[in-house]
């Protein structure tokens, strides 16, 4: 019976061990939210999926202790897509990590969201190396800590077909300087084929406004000012802001005598179609953030797009900056989930 027991207890033992073991290795896993910077398929073949899947990957060769894995949720299309993360703030499937951008990172500071990354970033400066000067401004401008840290950073620039210049006459190597110049390269460039125009704008209002306020800046305005009392106050109407509709009207409305004698016009269009008609070769020249050129616009060659400083107004060629942040959720305390997120947002 002692040996029969000793076996059983050296078995028990074993047994012990080898769950213990099992457990320690288990990975830690850490839920992300992202929309479309998300993980994706593994099925999915367009190029920027298949490299933003490659980047995943390595990070899980490089980290084998840890597993990224998308959060669920309800999810809801269009307009409501940022609904999602709200939602999933509120139940229990809120993300460890999640993306920000400049026009949420303030209310989901305010909200509680986002834990403070100083004493993360106080162990490892470099990580601040390669932050736009600018940039930093906006993401400490809250209290004067960082709260999310851009994996990517973005300007607004002007987009072109180089093989719309050359069949429009224009110089593919230089771009134009100034709205005037903007507005001429679109009288050729619409002239020079049938159903093109110089510029495009997308239909809905937040499209148009997103595009327009680069034009606000280059006339010298700004959309808000610091009022009493810690208030802001509009300041759209403004001479700057009316130079800027002005010029906007200019290029939605007017037409032009061509020079066969047609009438051409007007430069720019405002169309529900706006990234199709782009992809179709409809548009010449249109803003866009510049990042990910040829996974973006997978549909046009890219030696075929020139890229640019946006064209100069009154007051010089100002333009949208803008980052794409990862934030960490302000209800992780686990020590290890912590280090994991650090060290995803560090990759």
């Amino acid at each position: 019976m002692t040996g029969v027991k000793g076996i059983r207890c050296l078995a028990l033992v074993i047994a012990l061990i080898l769950s213990a073991l099992t457990f320690a290795e288990e990975p830690v896993t850490i839920r992300m939210m992202a929309a479309t910077l998300g993980i994706p398929a593994p099925n999915a073949t367009d190029p920027r999926s298949v490299g933003r899947r490659a980047i995943y990957d390595e990070f899980h060769r490089r980290n084998p202790g840890i597993r990224v894995v998308n959060a669920g949720g309800l999810e809801l299309p269009g307009d409501k897509a940022e609904q999602n993360f709200l939602m999933a703030m509120a139940g229990d499937t809120a993300p460890d990590v999640f993306y920000v951008n400049f026009r949420l990172y303030t209310n989901y500071v305010e909200q509680g969201f986002c834990r403070p990354l100083d004493d993360l970033i106080a162990r490892d400066p470099s990580v601040l190396d390669r932050l736009n000067l600018t940039i930093r401004e906006v993401i400490t401008s809250y209290d004067g800590k960082f709260y999310a840290l851009p994996f990517f950073q973005v300007a607004q620039g002007l987009y072109y077909r180089k093989d719309h210049f050359l069949q429009a006459g224009l110089d593919p190597n230089r771009p134009p300087r100034t709205w005037e110049e903007f507005y001429q390269y679109g009288q050729r460039l619409t002239e020079s084929a049938p159903g093109r125009v110089g510029f495009s704008f997308g239909a809905s209002p937040q499209s148009q406004a997103y595009y327009w306020v680069n034009f606000l800046w280059q006339a010298g305005g700004e959309v808000v000012l610091p009022a009493e009392n810690g208030f802001w106050r509009a300041s759209i109407a403004t001479e700057p802001g009316v130079k800027a509709l002005e010029f906007f009207r200019r290029l939605t409305l007017n037409k032009w005598e061509g020079r066969d004698g047609k009438t051409y016009g007007p430069v720019a269009q405002v169309s529900t179609s706006h990234a199709d008609d782009i992809n179709r070769g409809k548009v010449s020249m249109w803003f866009s953030y510049t990042n990910d050129v040829v996974l973006n616009m997978t549909d046009i060659n890219p030696s075929l797009l020139g890229i640019a400083a946006m064209p100069a107004g009154p007051a010089g060629p100002y333009n949208e900056i803008n980052a794409g942040m990862w934030a960490i959720n302000a209800r992780v305390t686990d020590p290890k989930k912590l280090e994991a997120c650090w060290k995803f947002i560090q990759f």
